[in-house]
């Protein structure tokens, strides 16, 4: 298992190797669980390749990393203020979203969705704990 504060800096540290300037923030509640190794894998991944989404297609406008963790689960988002897309308009055969984010937090049992729009897009991804 990997506690809430090692993942939180895990992904501050995967955020800052992709793009130094991000704004990034923890809210670790003392009572923040424990999430099994693959769990972790597949977040810190997703929320890497959000981060990589923004910095390619938003300029990374205003990057900002939010990390939650408390007794019940986790939460990740990525934002930023670039131009937005339309995810129906998004090739078939580009697989950042689809598969890099979205699939690989559901396989964990996790929940990943991307509102996006004229003034930003925000990538959330979390996970709760089963009974």
């Amino acid at each position: 298992p990997v506690s809430a504060p090692a993942l939180g800096a895990e992904l501050e540290a995967s955020v800052r190797r992709l793009h130094p300037a991000t704004a990034v923030t923890h809210d670790i509640g003392p009572d923040a669980v424990a999430v099994p190794g693959r769990v972790a894998r597949a977040l810190q991944l997703a929320a890497a390749q959000a981060v990589t989404n923004s910095v390619e297609h938003a300029a990374a406008a205003n990057l900002r990393v939010s990390f939650r963790a408390d007794a019940t689960g986790l939460g990740i988002a990525v934002s930023d203020d670039g131009p937005g897309f339309e995810a129906s308009r998004v090739a078939e055969d580009r697989l950042g979203i689809r598969a890099s984010i979205i699939a690989r937090v559901a396989a964990v049992a996790g929940v990943a969705t991307v509102e996006s729009g004229a003034t930003g897009t925000t990538v959330s991804i979390s996970w709760r704990e089963r009974p």
